[in-house]
């Protein structure tokens, strides 16, 4: 039957868990008459041992004497409605173009081949076609088939190996049992997985990648995925898009309804235009094959996604209708791919349980205002995306483990806004990278470690330690209550290095300590006003040395102008130690002078500071 003349509405996804619901129990009721009427069977019996069990190679038209009768003793040509049987030691069976209302495979080891006898072509028209359950081993089925109400395999393998557009053809669907295996051909210009079929998935479909890898490969089938089922890819490497056949049908569907799998070679990539968990969906993705959800959804509200599997899922459409449900990662990657206007998970509640969380954007800078817990079993956030938002005022981040977030998976530098609060104590926040990390709400935990990234505080962190360590960079206008150690190459600068802001105060309410003399404190100076200049606030003590480096990003100062660029609040401790300008020892009351001619006197512990403590690190303009 040509694809052209299938007149096949899709039913709205509503109704496709219904459909296949359906077509479960029919297959069941059609396995179990099957069994009944094993007696009114004919079996396949080329050499003519009038046996039930002895199989072979032979010739399959409607005229040759090849199927034993059990009730007359006889080989007889097929005739009316009763089902045949391939049973006994299999062999080829070669096949003119003939039409029957139900074939059984009962044992293993068919090739079913078309004829090539003068211009016959040879092709099979069926209305049910059954693999029993006691079949062991392999049938291949390289004859173009049409089905017009359904396939169902119970046992062993079952392989579709002709690739004719023009036919494979099923009407209701596919239903592959436990333990059982549909293997098909897929390539980017045909297929023998047949186009349009619903596929009820309990065992496993294997679907072998040829052609090349330039160009797509396009299929057109809602799966239902049940528990312990299995979608595995092999061949060459290929993107694979389960897509809708414009003009015919809506989106496909895959229904992970139970536990199971999606598995590939490395290069693999499976684009999804619908995928539907159910309450008690895990879905797994194996080896290094990598999913595309357009449209992600979940049957209950209440639903756990558990992402196990070392494979990468992303979701990257519109309408993912995910709300509600929680999103448990626990291995391999799962990638949100936004944009400044959507989130594709929006609503979901993100769990990091071992996997990683990767935050990206199509475009733009999405803000994902998730919540996020983080268990025992930790994780990695990774950014990225140039600019991303993590949750929000209204839903933060619970940590039962260690959070670890990566600023620059890539190479390239991004930066992690987390706009909510960070609930963690006895926890702590790792942030690795060449990127940054802004912490904009109240952040609870008990350490806080920077390696080589921007850590930028513009609320509150609840820290018992800070450690910023190797070209790792400390600013913001925020507070941090814990101590503040900076290490080799470690730089304090409240304005994050930037080149055209300043005017940031940073509140250090605990002990501070520049540990190496390749440490730095970068100030930015707009002016001579408070407010203008870069700030660091300190509550305990301050322990100084490294290198001074000082910005006038507006310009030389009118001589006279006094900078308190480190000011001791009430309680806090005397500055010890110096810093250093260009390698240079900076004692106070000596002067050092900018590439912009400016000269800049630098005191220590002088009295006049706006906190009226006289703990403090001065620096006014001279001539």
């Amino acid at each position: 039957m040509p694809r052209s003349a299938i007149d096949v509405l899709r039913p709205s996804p509503e109704k496709r868990v219904i459909r296949f619901a359906l077509l479960a129990i029919s297959f069941v009721a059609w396995t179990s008459g099957v069994s009944q009427q094993a007696q009114a069977q004919y079996y396949w019996d080329p050499n003519h041992t009038l046996t039930s069990t002895a199989g072979g190679s032979g010739y399959w038209d409607n005229n040759t004497a090849n199927w034993f009768d059990p009730i007359t003793g006889q080989d007889i040509a097929l005739q009316g409605s009763r089902p045949p049987s391939f049973a006994g030691a299999g062999g080829v069976v070669t096949v003119a173009s003939l039409g029957v209302e139900q074939v059984e495979f009962d044992s293993g080891g068919y090739l079913i081949e078309p004829t090539t006898l003068g211009n016959l072509r040879g092709a099979l028209y069926v209305n049910w076609f059954t693999q029993g359950a006691t079949t062991t081993g392999v049938n291949e089925i390289s004859v173009p088939i049409s089905i017009n109400d359904a396939m169902q395999i119970n046992g062993g393998t079952l392989k579709l190996t002709n690739i004719n557009p023009q036919y494979y053809n099923i009407g209701t669907g596919i239903g592959i049992a436990s333990g059982a295996t549909l293997e098909c051909i897929v390539t980017p210009e045909v297929s023998s997985l047949p186009d349009l079929a619903n596929i009820n998935l309990y065992g496993t479909l294997q679907l072998e990648q040829q052609g090349s890898a330039s160009t797509p490969i396009r299929l057109y089938n809602d799966i239902g995925l049940e528990n312990g089922s299995k979608v595995v890819f092999t061949g060459a490497p290929n993107s694979v898009e389960f897509t809708s056949m414009t003009g015919l049908l809506n989106s496909p569907d895959f229904n992970a309804v139970m536990n199971s799998s999606i598995s590939g070679p490395a290069g693999t990539v499976l684009y999804l235009d619908r995928l539907n968990i159910a309450q008690y969906g895990t879905f797994t993705l194996e080896n290094d094959i990598a999913v595309h959800v357009r449209n992600l959804a979940a049957n209950f509200s209440t639903a756990t996604f558990t992402k196990t599997g070392t494979g990468r899922l992303s979701a990257e459409g519109v309408d993912l209708e995910f709300a509600g449900v929680t999103l448990k990662i626990q291995q391999g990657v799962f990638a949100a791919v936004g944009s400044s206007t959507l989130n594709p998970v929006d609503g979901t509640n993100l769990v990091l349980d071992g996997g990683t969380l990767s935050l990206e954007a199509a475009s733009g800078s999405p803000t994902y205002d998730n919540a996020l817990l983080v268990t025992s079993r930790s994780g990695l956030l990774s950014v990225g995306a140039p600019s991303v938002t993590l949750g929000s005022t209204a839903n933060g981040v619970t940590l039962q483990g260690g959070f670890e977030i990566d600023t620059s998976p890539s190479g390239i530098a991004n930066h992690l806004t987390v706009a909510g609060n960070i609930t963690g104590a006895g926890q702590s926040i790792t942030a690795h990278g060449t990127g940054a990390l802004t912490l904009a709400g109240v952040s609870t935990v008990s350490a806080t470690s920077v390696h080589a990234s921007f850590l930028e505080v513009n609320g509150t962190l609840n820290s018992d330690t800070v450690t910023i360590d190797t070209a790792g960079m400390l600013g913001g206008h925020g507070t941090i209550s814990g101590s503040v150690s900076l290490l080799d190459h470690a730089i304090l600068a409240p304005s994050g290095g930037s080149t055209t802001s300043a005017g940031s105060t940073l509140s250090l309410l605990g002990p501070v300590k520049f540990m190496s003399l390749d440490t730095g404190f970068l100030v930015n100076v707009a002016g001579g006003d408070s407010g203008q200049y870069d700030q660091v606030v300190f509550g305990d003590s301050l322990s100084i040395q490294g290198n001074l480096v000082v910005n006038d990003i507006n310009g030389p100062l009118a001589v006279g102008s006094k900078l308190w660029i480190m000011d001791g609040l009430p309680g806090s401790s005397p500055v010890s130690g110096q810093f250093l300008y260009n390698g240079a020892l900076l004692q106070g009351g000596s002067e050092f002078t900018l590439a912009d001619g400016t000269i800049y006197q630098i005191n220590y512990n002088l009295p006049g500071d706006p906190a009226g403590t006289g703990n403090d690190v001065l620096l006014t303009a001279v001539p």
